[in-house]
């Protein structure tokens, strides 16, 4: 497999870039057989200052974490070499980490077995850093962290929701403190559970500026919000009385309850769901003192005959879930995945051209400045979908958004 990286280096976060570029504006091959001698490469964690990557080597059988950018550095060899990976299949040995995609950047990691939650802290003035862990109960899946800096952990069951739940607690160090102090530091996730937020545990879920999506194993789709301010970032109603306005709890967005959803995606201010069959839908808006909105979220027109249906019907499901069309070679195509960060998006997609041909794009929009669009140029901003050139053809694996950068995992050509 192949890595290619792409958009800001200010922390020197982009391997194999030139460590005096801030920005990289065209796909860079940062691992590959050649350079790594990898047979398998997964992105871990991203964020606006740092980056960690996972990769196996050929002929073995163990995974190597490597960080690179803000800080950290120190505890690499803690990890190098010593966590199994099967196949591709890596996501289901290795730890699971968490942090800010702005700011801090990662602030710890949550490993299965043996069932830790540990903590990077500032050591001193000089930037240097330590990890400590803390034991959890087994039934601790995740963790992520809001822009407000209130953490989210899911949990597979609970005395109360024994289908597993996302619970709120106020701050990282009142999570830190209640695994200190609690049931011998093996707490138990309802010692947390009186700010539930999501009544199920979700088999994939993310967070932006504004929102939590959290996607169950029927393919639906829900949505929370910390900032009611935002309300297009719901990707639903909300405001009125009834509960399925609620944005204190996660509840389904009724446009996507008739598709089955495979994959989520979020960053910024803007929210993406895959459905199975290759349909994209987008919802949400660009971040604030952006230089220009995506076409596709832009408020519809109205002919002076129908505004007052429209008004009518503000609240409407389709006024806030878009259908994103995508073409290959004017046929359209199925997408295969997608990702946004901070105000940027990109999307792999795939047409059968028949007689076992498959033609394959990668897409960009949003927010460009920092080269994070890949398309060799800097962007400030593209309101239309281009076509990142670099990558034409290639079969894509994985999509990663961070902050304002881009990492593309492809399959090597033979």
């Amino acid at each position: 497999m192949q890595l290619y990286v792409f958009g800001y280096n200010g922390h020197l976060q982009l391997p194999n870039a030139a460590p005096f570029r801030k920005a990289v504006y065209a796909p860079k091959l940062a691992f590959s057989a050649e350079t790594e001698n990898t047979k398998h490469v997964k992105v871990l964690w991203a964020s606006w200052s740092d980056l960690i990557v996972a990769y196996t080597r050929e002929g073995e059988v163990r995974s190597r974490i490597r960080h690179y950018g803000k800080g950290f550095n120190h505890w690499e060899p803690l990890w190098q070499g010593t966590l199994p990976i099967t196949g591709f299949f890596i996501r289901d040995n290795l730890p699971s980490f968490f942090g800010k995609q702005l700011h801090n950047g990662v602030q710890g990691y949550l490993t299965a077995d043996p069932p830790l939650i540990s903590f990077f802290r500032a050591k001193g003035r000089d930037g240097a850093f330590e990890c400590f862990p803390l034991r959890h109960s087994r039934e601790v899946l995740g963790i992520r962290i809001t822009s407000a800096d209130r953490v989210l952990v899911s949990t597979k069951r609970t005395a109360r929701h024994p289908d597993g739940c996302v619970f709120e607690v106020p701050s990282l160090q009142q999570l830190v403190e209640g695994l200190r102090h609690r049931g011998n530091n093996n707490v138990h996730p309802h010692s947390f559970e009186d700010e539930v937020r999501c009544e199920f545990a979700p088999v994939q879920w993310c967070t932006n500026a504004t929102t939590m999506t959290a996607l169950d194993r029927q393919g639906r789709v829900f949505t929370y919000a910390s900032d009611g301010r935002y309300p297009k970032c719901l990707g639903r109603p909300s405001g009125d009385p009834d509960a399925a306005s609620r944005i204190d709890i996660a509840q389904p967005i009724p446009y996507l309850e008739h598709c089955t959803v495979v994959k989520i995606a979020s960053g910024g201010y803007m929210s993406a769901a895959l459905s199975e069959d290759g349909e994209l839908f987008l919802w949400g808006q660009a971040c604030p003192g952006a230089k220009g909105e995506l076409n596709v979220l832009k408020d519809r027109a109205v002919s002076p005959d129908d505004r007052g249906r429209v008004e009518k019907d503000s609240n409407s499901e389709a006024e806030f879930v878009r259908i994103l069309d995508v073409a290959i070679e004017g046929r359209l195509a199925r997408v295969v995945d997608v990702s946004i960060g901070w105000g940027h998006i990109l999307v792999a997609a795939e047409v059968d051209k028949g007689n076992g041909e498959v033609a394959r794009a990668v897409l960009a929009a949003g927010e460009g400045g920092s080269g994070q669009l890949g398309v060799g140029s800097k962007v400030p901003f593209a309101e239309d979908f281009v076509e990142v050139e670099a990558l034409r053809g290639k079969k894509i694996r994985d999509i990663t958004c961070a902050g304002y950068s881009s990492f593309v995992v492809v399959e090597e050509e033979d």
